[in-house]
């Protein structure tokens, strides 16, 4: 609420009092002058005993029946209205209030509406790094794939090329070394022919 809100509430609310006292010191409602205080405005209602207390003092109360005292309390009547030329300048400062409080709240409105928006904006924004981040390991993943089986080949490949190498030398050695037996077992069998 507002500065000048609060204070054209006030004002109206001042107003209203030192009517209402000025009607009750008046003798316009004597009985209930002496037996209630004022409200300063600010209760929400009023308990069963004070408003069957105020019930009462109405039902009790007697109007005017002489010309004289309708006449009188017409004039009355027409002297605090009268009286009442602030009602207009209240009423249409209130109008400016009510009318300022709405644009407030309009105003209020597309700013919630503006950041909510902005959230969601950020939002996806964050769904779609995400989701590229997401898409950019995958292909990370990919690639080291095919690169391990890639390795892995050429480790097969390389491997094979090694072992048949190995094995070709272990078969030339395995056939080097019969070749020496026999040449040795022949040796021996030409050494045993010599000495006997």
């Amino acid at each position: 609420m507002t500065g000048e809100t609060s204070n054209g509430i006030s004002r109206h609310r001042d107003l209203r009092e030192r009517w209402l006292k000025q009607e009750l010191q008046g003798g316009i409602i004597p009985e209930f002058s002496k037996q209630q205080p004022l409200s300063d405005g600010t209760e929400d209602g009023a308990d069963l005993e004070s408003i069957e207390a105020v019930a009462n003092e109405v039902l009790q109360m007697q109007m005017p029946t002489t010309p004289a005292q309708l006449q009188n309390l017409t004039a009355e009547i027409r002297e605090r209205v009268g009286s009442l030329t602030d009602v207009e300048d209240i009423l249409n400062q209130s109008a400016a209030d009510i009318m300022r409080a709405e644009s407030l709240l309009e105003q209020a409105c597309k700013a919630r509406l503006l950041k909510l928006e902005s959230d969601v904006a950020l939002l996806k924004e964050k769904a779609l790094n995400t989701s590229t981040s997401a898409n950019s390991t995958e292909k990370e993943a990919e690639s080291i794939n095919a690169l391990a089986e890639q390795l892995k080949k050429d480790l097969d490949s390389e491997l094979k090329d090694k072992y048949s190498s190995v094995e070709e030398l272990i078969t030339q050695k395995a056939e080097g070394v019969a070749e020496a037996k026999k040449r040795a077992e022949k040796l021996q069998q030409e050494a045993q022919n010599l000495l006997l």
